[in-house]
């Protein structure tokens, strides 16, 4: 489809806006590669990771049997999704810890995008960043989980390490219980259940 200038083809269901976002970035005909100049070389260093991290992420943000649960899941009498801090939200508002959650009957992917230190929310404006501190997340279990994976574009180098959980037995049922680490701007969670 065209905009302007901005040649884009959608690859993913248009009602996923942050893989609208995604896409658009990725692959706008050169747009951004013609006009955006930047002489910093850790500034591009950085993009380069996130356009890394983006492609290391490119197959989940793609499965479309993974369905977008954030408002549904998450906050209010929604008991699958739980947090030890106010700061998540499933809406992108400044002042807020943006969590985006999809999951399958194969695993789950949860996307935290720290916007506590914005003013706003526009997202074409730069944003001070303030780094939160690690908190604790529960997911309610369907079954038995093989692994836990905290990942993050905002390192030297792209970061993924397996993160130990415990199991919280509730009136709900059993919680898979994480801590979260402390987030700069992006970090995801990849829980993958044991297959039966």
């Amino acid at each position: 489809m065209a905009r302007g200038n901005i040649q884009t083809r959608p690859i993913i269901k248009p009602d996923q806006p942050t893989s609208q976002t995604l896409h658009l970035q990725i692959e706008s005909s050169g747009y951004y590669a013609r006009y955006y100049h930047n002489d910093d070389h850790t500034a591009i260093a950085r993009i380069r990771r996130y356009y890394d991290y983006i492609t290391y992420l490119a197959d989940i943000w793609g499965d479309r049997s993974m369905t977008d649960v954030s408002h549904t899941h998450f906050r209010g009498d929604n008991r699958e999704y739980t947090a030890d801090t106010d700061l998540l939200s499933p809406d992108p508002e400044a002042g807020t810890v943006w969590i985006d959650i999809r999951e399958n009957s194969n695993r789950k992917f949860v996307n935290f995008v720290n916007l506590t230190g914005a003013g706003d929310d526009e997202w074409n404006q730069s944003k001070t960043v303030a780094d939160t501190k690690p908190f604790v997340f529960r997911m309610l279990m369907a079954g038995p989980i093989e692994s836990i994976t905290f990942s993050t574009p905002d390192a030297d180098a792209i970061r993924i390490e397996s993160l130990e959980y415990k199991v919280e037995n509730t009136p709900f049922g059993p919680y898979a219980v994480v801590t979260v680490p402390a987030l700069h701007i992006w970090g995801s969670l990849l829980i993958t259940n044991t297959e039966q």
